[in-house]
Order: structure tokens, then sequence, then C-alpha cells
């Protein structure tokens, strides 16, 4: 989403809750000081100075994002939006109709939920504006797999499976 803000068009940044943005909203302000025009910490808002605004909001009230335009967004942690179908739908899609922007859902599954039926659209071959991609934590090559073979040995088989394999799982403790 920096490439486009670079370009000189407005772009978000969601997050389920107002606490799960701060670290990324740290990062970014990091990242983009020597662009940085303006940084509005109460507003979440930094403005650069090719005119590009990044803008970060919370989903625990998405409507407060409406009337907004942007040409690309992030839906961070998208499995654990409690009403993500209806933030998609009513507020975040309609935001993108202006620039004909896109939109990058990404989360750890949880689930058969919306975020789930998303990632399906990606598999889609006749979906062709959606992609969808698995990476497990096994596919880090930063994470080593000792680490990981402690966490199998520790975890139940579900909680593994979801959160190292990236597995969507039907059921109780999905």
């Amino acid at each position: 989403m920096i490439e486009p803000a670079l370009a000189g068009f407005p772009v978000a940044w969601f997050s389920p809750t107002y606490k799960m943005l701060l670290e990324v909203w740290r990062e970014m302000v990091g990242i983009l000081k020597p662009v940085a025009k303006r940084v509005n910490t109460s507003e979440r808002r930094i403005e650069l100075i090719t005119e590009g605004v990044i803008e970060f909001w919370s989903l625990d009230k998405p409507d407060a994002a409406r009337g907004r335009k942007y040409k690309q967004v992030v839906v961070d942690e998208a499995a654990m939006v409690v009403n993500l179908q209806e933030a998609w739908e009513n507020v975040i899609r309609p935001t993108l109709t202006d620039y004909q922007g896109g939109a990058d859902f990404y989360s750890t599954p949880k689930g058969r939920n919306y975020f789930f039926t998303l990632y399906q659209r990606g598999l889609d071959p006749e979906n062709k504006d959606w992609k969808s991609w698995r990476k497990p934590t096994t596919d880090n090559p930063y994470i080593l797999d000792a680490e990981i073979e402690a966490a199998r040995q520790e975890l139940p088989e579900r909680v593994f499976q979801q959160e190292y394999l990236a597995e969507f799982l039907e059921g109780e403790g999905a």
C-alpha cells in the first residue's frame, strides 16, 4: 500500500481493533518519516510529500470509514473482524470505487467464516479479480524448524494446524 500512496493516492489499513493497528501505525510512521509531510497521531493519518495519504482504521466501528476514497486497502487479521462481510460490503468495498482500487486481506484462518469465503473466491479460476494464497509458518525461512517442531509437540493438533499450517478448520476450536 506504500507504492500507491507514494504515487499520490489515498490508501487505508484496517485492523479488527484499535489496539491491533497501533504497532503497524508506529512502524509505518517510522518507515515513512523521510517522505511524511504531516503525521496526525489522533486521526492515525500520514500525509506524504507526494500528496498521498495513509489512514488507519479500527473495524470495531467500520462506519467511521464511510465516504472515503482509496486506491488500495489492507484488511489485517481479517478472520478476526467480527462483521467482516458487513464491513467489506457496506463500507470498505465502496471506498475503492472512485479509483478502481484493490484490497488485500491478511490473516491466520479462524474457522470457516467470511475470510474463508473471500479466500475461496481467489481459488476459483472464474474469479479473475481475486487471488488467494496460503503461507504457513513452515514456509518462513526466519523461523527455526526446531521451534516449529516444539510448537507441534506442545500444542493441540487443531491449534497447530490453524496457527502454524494456515489451515481452515471446521467446527469447535477452529
